[in-house]
């Protein structure tokens, strides 16, 4: 077993790289000679040659683990042995190829947690996603100065990222000979100045910062992160909120004080090799074929949405239409983006949950991200809307500049993004929301970046009424400080108001109380020497919250149908949707047509929201086609939805969450304006004393705890204002 280079002179390790490359003996899986070939011909558009692991491995194990411990000056001389190979015209041109190594074995492939100093120097696979990232720039590698007193010019290599300026001018190169005290020098970075001599060379590169990908952490676990340096051909590859594979070499640079002398302590970092991107949906979910059997099983049963409905969050009591509504938002709908025009139909759901204070929303929301393969929590409370969406930020690691740094939702891309107390992110920065949503994208222009991320996850947030408890006489719009153009782009929202009903209350306290019994019951079996419950009775208890699946079966089972099952409409399906938008809009039942003006039951996007629901109801059966048994599930949810959220007066009308007010309450503020104006014209003050209104009002038949709420939304708005003395007055 070799376990250094020094079981290598530099000319074996020189000899066993020609021989790999040359494929001598046929020991070589692959003949490298003609892609070294086809690269070097066409360079510098290609200039990296890319060699999996375990080819190198199974041409030479030794070496192989060589290369693990004594990557650098292995992978040297293997780009030396590349050059042997390229015809004289080819490498008097400049010909440089990179030797790029790829698919390191498992045990190289290292948490940025478990980075040790023991792994210092050797070449490491970090897995991880791209938190921020610098613009590629020239990095000076090899400076040529003059030498301002005698005019000589040398050359001086430079290493890392530190700048390194000549001590002297050096007699061997033909200089004078004085200390850097006693002269001056000139970077020469032009080749005509820099005269046979040539011009200093420079290299692309830029930095990057990974961090742990957050469904591979336990819950409450701060994802480390660790710097990336990345060179030449591999650079401005990846884009912040990609998943990266970093294969290269581990190294450390000192530390200073905050006096800034030097510390005993270095960080590290990762000199980057190579960088694979994981083009896996969930590449941290590993379906054994076990897995896969269970899961087909389980999907045969007639039961299988309500198990899972029922393991998601089961000691919390009730709430199961939103529980249904999270367990589809967790299999999501399909994504259409294959039109020809370029447009793109989401197939995300967004869910929000407004709600009391200690109701649970909180609970449902990071249960939803532990359950799903790829989650991300974030509070409105604790974060920007950069933070959630991405920024252009200055910062310690940006050294001044602008770097781009991936937010929650960029993170959470492919996967879902929960989002409590929404309605506490400030009013300019949920404006970054809006385009993330709908179109899965998030666009930064700032400090002279411009870039496009992906952010096509879906959402499930959770927010306050404004005045700490719902008002049963107000709409959704006007309790919750959002914006209606927000809310509209949530497919489903749920009011969940804290209403006291006895027999629901008790049910509820006996849950709670139950759970807590059991808590109890768990710790006191372990840890008290005079228990009297056994092992038994805690199981039995433990029946009442204990979930049909397994939270990491569930994890899987959605992975699965995310990757595998993507289902089409059947035409029953097609016709039961398309009655059931034609039914929202008119709403014959609800509505006394005769002169009274229909409100808007339903738009489009209402439409698209039920058939995202019921593509999801078939991928949670695992089945490749939506069904009525689909549409009916996703038509109940959407009901309920309307009913909680868009309903006054028997019917509904979705202006309550699009525009904040209703056709009906539009229609009622026009007359109260106009009775406002026909009664001030009447008066010589030309104001108006608010009970006259109100009771001019009553008199054409509308309610009076209506007109009280429409008339303090027209103070509020401005359109009506109140005088000194109490009286009103169009504005």
């Amino acid at each position: 077993m070799v376990n250094s280079l020094m079981d290598y002179t530099k000319e074996q390790v020189f000899a066993i790289w020609q021989k790999l490359f040359k494929n001598i003996d046929s020991k070589s899986r692959i003949n490298y000679m003609p892609m070294i070939l086809e690269i070097a011909d066409s360079y510098p558009d290609r200039q990296s040659l890319t060699i999996n692991y375990w080819d190198i491995d199974f041409f030479d194990a030794d070496f192989a683990d060589g290369l693990i411990q004594s990557p650098e000056t292995i992978i040297k001389q293997g780009e030396e042995a590349i050059k042997e190979l390229l015809p004289t015209d080819q490498i008097e041109a400049g010909c440089e190829i990179k030797l790029r190594i790829v698919n390191l074995p498992d045990g190289q492939k290292i948490l940025r947690s478990k980075l040790r100093s023991e792994h210092l120097g050797q070449l490491v696979a970090i897995e991880g996603m791209v938190k921020k990232a610098l613009d590629v720039k020239p990095m000076l590698i090899e400076a040529i100065f003059q030498c301002k007193r005698c005019y000589a010019v040398f050359k001086l290599k430079q290493k890392g990222l530190t700048y390194r300026e000549p001590d002297e001018c050096p007699k061997e190169e033909g200089g004078c000979g004085r200390a850097a005290a006693s002269t001056a020098f000139d970077l020469l970075s032009d080749p005509v100045k820099a005269k046979s001599k040539g011009a200093s060379q420079f290299l692309d590169f830029q930095k990057m910062e990974i961090e742990e990908r957050p469904e591979i952490l336990k819950p409450g676990t701060e994802p480390q992160k660790i710097e990336v340096h990345i060179s030449k051909d591999i650079v401005g590859n990846v884009m912040p909120g990609d998943r990266v594979v970093v294969n290269g070499i581990l190294k450390a640079v000192q530390k200073l004080t905050k006096f800034k002398t030097k510390s005993t302590l270095f960080d590290l970092y990762v000199d980057a090799n190579s960088i694979e991107t994981e083009e896996r949906a969930f590449e941290d979910i590993k379906l054994t074929d076990e897995d896969v059997k269970r899961i087909k099983k389980e999907a045969k049963n007639e039961k299988v949405f309500e198990k899972i409905t029922q393991s998601i969050s089961p000691s919390m009591y009730g709430l199961e239409k939103i529980k249904q509504a999270i367990a589809l938002q967790l299999f999501g709908g399909v994504t259409k983006d294959e039109f020809k025009d370029g447009t793109k139909r989401r197939g995300e759901i967004h869910i929000l949950l407004i709600g009391d204070p200690g109701i649970g929303k909180s609970e449902l929301i990071q249960d939803a991200v532990q359950l799903s393969p790829r989650g991300v929590y974030a509070s409105g409370k604790s974060s920007s809307g950069a933070g959630l969406t991405a920024s252009a930020i200055r910062d310690e690691f940006s050294e001044g500049r602008f770097s781009l740094e991936a937010g929650a939702l960029v993170l959470a891309s492919k996967g879902l993004a929960g989002v409590d107390e929404i309605d506490k992110i400030d009013e300019k920065d949920r404006g970054n929301l809006h385009e993330a949503m709908e179109h899965g994208r998030i666009t930064v222009h700032k400090g002279g970046i411009n870039a496009s991320l992906p952010a096509d996850c879906s959402m499930l947030a959770g927010g306050n009424p404004k005045y700490g408890r719902f008002d049963s006489y107000k709409s959704l719009a006007e309790q919750i400080d959002l914006e209606p153009a927000l809310l509209s782009r949530f497919d489903v929202i749920f009011k969940m108001q804290d209403m006291p009903n006895k027999e629901e209350d008790l049910n509820l306290a006996e849950h709670i109380v139950k759970t807590h019994q059991l808590g109890e019951m768990q710790k006191n079996i372990k840890f008290s020497k005079k228990s009297k419950f056994t092992p038994k009775e805690i199981e039995k208890q433990m029946e009442m919250i204990d979930p049909p699946f397994e939270r990491e079966f569930l994890r899987k089972y959605v992975a699965y149908a995310k990757l595998n099952i993507f289902p089409v409409l059947t035409d029953e399906a097609m016709q039961l949707l398309a009655d059931f938008y034609v039914t929202l809009r008119t709403q014959t039942e609800n509505v006394e047509q005769s002169g009274k003006k229909l409100p808007v039951g339903a738009t489009p996007r209402q439409l698209e929201g039920a058939i995202r629901l019921a593509e999801a109801s078939a991928r949670s059966r695992l089945s490749e086609t939506v069904d009525a048994i689909d549409v009916e599930r996703s038509i109940k949810i959407t009901i309920e939805f309307l009913k909680q959220s868009a309903s006054e007066g028997g019917y509904f009308d979705i202006d309550m969450i699009t525009t904040g007010i209703s056709q009906d309450q539009r229609t009622r503020i026009i007359k109260i304006v106009g009775i406002q104006g026909e009664l001030q014209n009447l008066q010589k003050s030309g104001t108006v004393n608010e009970d006259d209104l109100i009771i001019e009002c009553e008199k054409s038949g509308m309610d009076r705890t209506k007109i009280t709420s429409d008339i303090t939304r027209l103070i509020n708005e401005g359109r009506i204002f109140r005088t000194p003395d109490g009286r009103l007055k169009l504005n």
